[in-house]
């Protein structure tokens, strides 16, 4: 078994419930997003030794889209912070033994909240595109 899988033994006999399932596969989950983060991050930064510039904000977008759902996924394990060791005053995100990642200055940090964890609030994080396909007329 993974040594980041939070997974309790059950009792014998008890069958898996749908929220047993999600709380073993949410670190997965987690860590899967966080390598999407860094592979676009390194494709961000071959963009632009290649001078595709068109595709950096693409790319800028992924990778904070995945860091933001790996935060939901497992606060427990990602931390955010201002960086002040390369970058000062750039926002930074940390998972421990996994790295560090830098997001754009323009990242809306305070809109960041965890799913899980004592920290979770009870309701979904509220999202920009939520009300573009209602319509009102």
């Amino acid at each position: 078994m993974d040594n980041n899988r939070t997974a309790k033994p059950k009792a014998a006999g008890r069958r898996s419930t749908f929220k047993d399932i999600l709380e073993d596969t949410r670190v997965g989950a987690a860590r899967q997003a966080w390598e999407r983060a860094k592979l676009a991050s390194l494709y961000r930064k071959a963009a632009l030794n290649r001078g595709y510039y068109w595709a950096m904000p693409v790319l800028s977008e992924i990778k904070c889209a995945a860091a933001r759902r790996a935060y939901e996924l497992a606060p427990e394990h990602v931390t955010i912070g201002i960086d002040d060791d390369f970058h000062l005053g750039l926002p930074s995100i940390r998972w421990a033994g996994r790295g560090r990642l830098h997001l754009p200055a323009a990242a809306d940090l305070g809109r960041w909240v965890p799913c899980h964890g004592a920290r979770a609030m009870t309701r979904p994080t509220p999202t920009p595109a939520a009300g573009l396909y209602l319509r009102t007329a």
